[in-house]
Order: C-alpha cells, then sequence, then structure tokens
C-alpha cells in the first residue's frame, strides 16, 4: 500500500522480540575457551553508544570494561538490512 493509512488498514500486527547480546553469545559460545575477545556495535560505527556487547576471554563472561590488546580487526556487516561491526 502506497498510504499510511492504506498500510494501517492491512496491519494485522507486528512482532517485537528483544534479545539480551550478553546471554546471546553466551548461549552461542558455551562454556568454549576460543581465546580471542570481541565487540559487537549495533551500527556500521564502532562507539560508546552502539556497543551492545564487549566479550573479554580473560573473565570468560561479558564485560563492558576492556583488556590489552595484541591484535585487532574490525569487519563491518549488514545483516537483514541492518549495519553491525565486530571489532575482534
Amino acid at each position: 500500500p502506497a498510504s499510511p493509512e492504506a498500510r494501517r488498514e492491512h496491519l494485522l500486527g507486528w512482532v517485537y522480540s528483544p534479545f539480551r547480546m550478553g546471554d546471546l553469545m553466551e548461549g552461542i559460545l558455551g562454556e568454549a575457551d576460543a581465546n580471542i575477545s570481541f565487540s559487537i556495535f549495533d551500527s556500521e560505527v564502532a562507539s560508546e553508544e552502539t556497543l551492545l556487547l564487549r566479550y573479554n576471554y580473560d573473565s570468560g563472561k561479558s564485560a563492558r570494561d576492556g583488556g590489552a590488546k595484541r591484535f585487532e580487526t574490525e569487519i563491518a556487516l549488514v545483516m537483514f538490512g541492518h549495519p553491525w561491526t565486530i571489532r575482534f
């Protein structure tokens, strides 16, 4: 439908499914010790404002404080039309 009014007429409902990034990543990683730290940002710009999760392998859990870095790389990707940035 072209107009907002026509779209409202056809709207049956919507789905809202929030997730907690720490729980999601801990579920994916499990108890694995990947010897890697990473941060996930909800944007194509990595900043403290867009930070969703900082995972520090030294502590074995999610943390918002960083640690010492030996090597670092950043990957920008788009999934389902949404930009994300991952820093390893």
